[in-house]
C-alpha cells in the first residue's frame, strides 16, 4: 500500500512541484514500476522444491 502511495507521489513529482520542463521520465518510469510490484507476487518454494500450500 505505501509503496503504491509513494510510486504514484513519485510519478507525480515532476508535474505537481514544476521541475517537468527539465527532466520527468525518471521519475514516472521508477513511479509506475513501484505501483506494478504492488500486483507481483511471489510463491514460496519448500526445500524439496514443492509450493507451499495455500
Amino acid at each position: 500500500m505505501l509503496d503504491g502511495i509513494g510510486g504514484i507521489l513519485l510519478a507525480a513529482s515532476p508535474f505537481l512541484l514544476g521541475f517537468s520542463d527539465q527532466v520527468f521520465w525518471p521519475h514516472v518510469l521508477f513511479g509506475i514500476f513501484s505501483v506494478a510490484s504492488l500486483v507481483t507476487h511471489t510463491e514460496t518454494m519448500l526445500p524439496t522444491g514443492h509450493k507451499e500450500p495455500a
